[in-house]
């Protein structure tokens, strides 16, 4: 029982699959920018840049980076065996500068590529050709936008927790507070909030969207 005790507190109760799958949200958003970046001021590129097995790649490589970053958190939790819950073990210099490299690697860096992305975007858009066309200015406007708003949600619903976490590694915060909690959620929230950005200030993935669900909704119309 204690073995088993001891695989859960790694596996299941440091949150391993909730974070891995956090990041990957995080590192697709970043991917999102380049995208944008990509098609708006190197269109040219843009076709062979992002072909369909160049993207499958991409995937890859995000999925990579976020396995091999979070390979140390489950050796950061174990098992109270008088208590019988899982606890944070204390953390080492070495165990330290993982936790502080994997803030960075994981969310800072990923969020200065997307500022620093969307931000080139908008000071570029002011030389493009059309700019003085309406119909282009409007498009342009809608998706700015939506960077700006994906790129705003991302830093205010993962930097406290990200902070948090940092902190805690130098006994400055407690991990598993309410606090903490609060933080994981807000995190979490941020995945289920970008697809609903997207849907609703681009038109390209909500045709995406309504090429998927409308199937959907036929279908069951029909059995009905």
């Amino acid at each position: 029982k204690s073995k088993l005790g001891v695989i859960f507190c790694k596996i299941i109760g440091s949150q391993y699959f909730v974070f891995l799958l956090g990041k990957v949200s995080v590192f697709s958003v970043t991917s999102l920018a380049l995208e944008r970046w990509f098609s708006v001021v190197k269109p040219i590129k843009y076709k062979l840049a992002f072909k369909k097995r160049r993207v499958l790649i991409y995937l890859c490589i995000i999925w990579f980076i976020c396995l091999l970053s979070h390979v140390f958190l489950p050796f950061g939790m174990t098992l109270d065996k008088d208590k019988l819950r899982c606890i944070w073990v204390s953390t080492d210099h070495p165990q330290k500068f993982l936790v502080v490299t994997y803030t960075v690697v994981t969310f800072f860096i990923p969020t200065a590529v997307t500022w620093v992305t969307y931000l080139h975007i908008s000071l570029s858009s002011r030389s493009f050709p059309g700019r003085h066309n309406k119909r282009v200015s409007r498009t342009r406007f809608k998706l700015l936008r939506m960077c700006i708003i994906v790129a705003l949600l991302l830093t205010l619903c993962w930097f406290p927790n990200q902070l948090y976490f940092a902190l805690s590694t130098f006994e400055f915060v407690k991990l598993e507070t309410p606090f903490h909690h609060f933080t994981i959620v807000l995190a979490m929230f941020n995945s289920s909030t970008n697809p609903i950005i997207y849907c609703y200030t681009n038109q390209e993935h909500r045709r995406g969207f309504e090429s998927i669900l409308c199937p959907l909704f036929n279908c069951f119309l029909r059995k009905k």
